[in-house]
């Protein structure tokens, strides 16, 4: 065994990675798992997301060639430090969640200068339903993001890993990521929450809900994001965040002033409400293949040779 992946926080995502990586074209090259949480572990071993746990964080990531970190954000500058001593020269780092600029920050400050780290944020496709870890990649965007200087090679690792799990590997700037996970992903919980505190303290809310149909459940659906994630999100990348409030409140005044204005707005605010559910529909289009900031794919043949850690993965596809 010359190598070995190791997934550090075996939740929802690093199980789902998990779980792709071992359907993937991988032969001969173990996952490891590490969690906090025993029964964590224990439900990702026993779902086949890893082959093997380990309970203490520094054996889980000595010797492994790449290391994904899926723990909740707030652990990520405790295992930063804790594995820095444990990576071996060469081996790349990347994570799956949180702001990038801080991840960034944290990876320079903790991590040796022999080891690369790449932010990742693997996104499942827009229509999916999010109802467990199979296959839960799939058709969806894999975010990339690095810092000037990151080793080619460790963008080609991550590039492959977003690969194998059947995304599609999107290539970001830090600045650009935080913007658009902030708008959707943390504002999107922000409201969620904001919503459910309004009906939960209207005084009749057992009976509300009695009523409430998928209108209001998807409008609540945020709780995908663990909270403990979505607040540090947002007060790490606050600036960005509170500019997109801003410019949602503008527009819930803009809906209240139509709401107020009588039968004389009803068309006025039909059109709007048409318009926005025109722009949701097209949200759920393909992305345009010329897309500049989508990874160029190898074909059959070049992606049954490329491989993650050099020639690591050199004996090819798993045979059917």
């Amino acid at each position: 065994m010359a190598g070995h992946i190791a997934i550090v926080g075996l939740g929802r995502t690093g199980a789902a990675i998990g779980l792709g990586l071992k359907r993937s074209t991988l032969h001969g090259v173990e996952v490891w798992g590490h969690d906090k949480e025993p029964e964590a572990a224990k439900a990702a071993r026993r779902s086949g997301a890893i082959d093997k746990v380990k309970h203490n964080l520094p054996a889980a990531v000595s010797g492994a060639k790449l290391v994904v970190l899926a723990a909740p954000a707030s652990q990520t500058p405790d295992i930063l430090r804790t594995i820095a001593s444990s990576l071996v020269p060469g081996s790349v780092v990347t994570d799956t969640r949180g702001a990038k600029a801080s991840v960034l920050r944290l990876a320079k400050e903790h991590l040796p200068d022999s080891v690369g780290f790449v932010a990742g944020h693997p996104v499942p496709a827009l229509n999916k339903l999010i109802s467990g870890a199979e296959r839960l990649f799939e058709g969806g965007t894999y975010c990339i993001v690095a810092s000037n200087g990151t080793p080619e090679g460790a963008f080609k690792d991550v590039t492959n890993l977003a690969t194998l799990l059947g995304a599609i590997p999107y290539f970001m700037s830090v600045e650009e990521h935080d913007s658009y996970r902030a708008v959707t992903e943390v504002l999107p919980t922000l409201l969620s929450a904001a919503l459910i505190e309004t009906v939960r303290e209207s005084g009749g809310w057992q009976e509300i809900l009695k009523v409430a149909g998928p209108n209001f459940g998807a409008a609540t659906l945020s709780g995908a994001v663990p909270p403990m994630d979505a607040a540090t999100d947002a007060i790490e990348n606050r600036e960005v965040v509170l500019r997109w409030l801003d410019d949602v409140s503008e527009r819930l005044a803009e809906l209240r002033s139509l709401v107020d204005g009588g039968e004389q707005a009803e068309e006025p605010l039909a059109d709007k409400l048409a318009r926005a559910f025109v722009a949701r529909e097209d949200l759920g289009k393909p992305a345009d293949p010329d897309d500049s900031g989508l990874a160029a794919l190898p074909d059959a043949a070049e992606g049954a040779q490329q491989f993650f850690f050099g020639n690591l993965f050199r004996w090819g596809r798993r045979k059917n």
